[in-house]
């Protein structure tokens, strides 16, 4: 089974990738609908990259802490569960 960090890892990869070639085809064309497909992209990219959690206590694994009543979400992934402390790198 694939380490939950090696998912990020991949799953971000991805969406670069992909949201690359979107860019270049949108300088490309200067379609309206490429624009909302970009930002479509960009919102499912985040909202999916959060749903990658510690298997331990069910945490994303970009959760980096509470400010307040606010969750804070990184754009990177710890090594380490920062709710529990189990090692995300290994599956």
């Amino acid at each position: 089974m694939t380490s939950p960090r090696k998912k990020f890892v991949y799953a971000a990869c991805t969406f670069i990738v992909v949201g690359l070639a979107i860019v270049v085809a949108l300088v490309e064309t200067q379609e309206t609908a490429l624009t909302i497909a970009f930002f479509a992209w960009i919102m499912g990219g985040a909202f999916l990259l959060t749903r990658i959690r510690c298997p331990n206590c069910d945490v994303p694994i970009v959760y980096q802490g509470k400010l307040g009543s606010i969750s804070i979400y990184a754009g990177f992934a710890r090594k380490k569960c920062q709710n529990c402390g189990e090692d995300l790198t290994e599956g």
